[in-house]
């Protein structure tokens, strides 16, 4: 599966069930409008780990002992820093599918055998930074290491846990989108990197996402509960709803925005628009073609049309 939508492009080669339910919601992910780069296909090729990462598998790729799904069959071990790389120090729980030798990298950490699990190596006019580890468990310390060698500023939040938090940042035509995924026992999360604050509730969707023009105002998102804005309340809804506005502009001045909410789950929307949104069509994407099945007047109140 693509994950996530809107951030990641598929590939020419997605099976096509998936395909067919990407059509129908690409509505909603299209109107972010992303830059698009065409990625090298070569380095994704099994033989190119010994020239990126300057490792190498003691069993061939090709041996039967190698599974076919790594991710699943990753052995549990301990990662040991042999030497400090930027604040990270410390030793931690995680999960490496092959075993690896040297090939030419310069070894940060060992597994629980000796063998390398995170590595330098240069490469070009830069070098790279090859973590071995196939579960979530790396600690804040490793990743903001290498973000900050990578002269990447990180996107901040509050509360600031990057173990619980997760933020996907991508630039687009029109601005920015953040996509957040959190535990369970997180409620809501401020984006503070954002041009102007963006705070989402993450009760109870795996994860939410906002889109931002280049002036910082909202013109799309998923939630599943408040939406805010420098503190002002945007959308306010009562299940998980995607929102976004037809003629590009924000919510809160469109004059065609798009709901999608939930399949069969009820749900109350409040949105702070335009006053001349007057009118409710409801229907369903089918094959990417609008279909219109009713039509209700909107409710306008003080919080906005709902």
């Amino acid at each position: 599966m693509i994950f996530p939508w809107g951030i990641v492009h598929p590939c020419d080669r997605i099976a096509k069930a998936p395909l067919h339910t990407y059509r129908n919601l690409s509505w909603f992910f299209r109107s972010f409008r992303p830059k698009y780069v065409q990625p090298d296909q070569k380095r994704r090729h099994p033989e190119r780990l010994k020239k990126l990462a300057g490792v190498e598998p003691v069993e061939p790729l090709t041996d039967p002992k190698v599974p076919t799904s790594l991710r699943k069959a990753g052995r549990e071990t301990t990662i040991n820093p042999s030497e400090p790389y930027g604040d990270w120090k410390q030793q931690y729980k995680g999960r490496v599918a092959l075993r690896l030798r040297p090939a030419g990298a310069h070894v940060l950490a060992t597994d629980a055998e000796g063998g390398p699990a995170v590595v330098s190596h240069k490469l070009g006019k830069g070098r790279v930074v090859f973590n071995a580890d196939l579960s979530t468990n790396a600690p804040a310390a490793l990743i903001e290491a290498f973000l900050r060698e990578a002269g990447i500023e990180r996107v901040h939040t509050e509360p600031d846990d990057p173990a619980r938090i997760r933020v996907f940042r991508l630039p687009t035509q029109d601005g920015e989108v953040y996509g957040i995924t959190a535990s369970a026992a997180q409620k809501a999360v401020t984006i503070k990197t954002a041009t102007t604050p963006v705070t989402l509730s993450i009760s109870r969707s795996p994860m939410v996402m906002a889109g931002l023009d280049k002036q910082g105002r909202l013109t799309a998102c998923e939630s599943d509960g408040l939406v805010k804005v420098s503190g002002r309340t945007i959308v306010d809804a009562t299940a998980s709803v995607m929102i976004f506005a037809l003629d590009r502009k924000p919510i809160e001045q469109s004059e065609a925005i798009v709901l999608l909410p939930q399949p069969y789950v009820p749900a109350d929307v409040t949105l702070r628009a335009s006053p001349t949104l007057d009118l409710l069509e409801i229907g369903d994407v089918i094959d990417g073609v609008w279909r219109m099945r009713h039509q209700v007047p909107v409710q306008a109140g003080p919080d906005g049309v709902k």
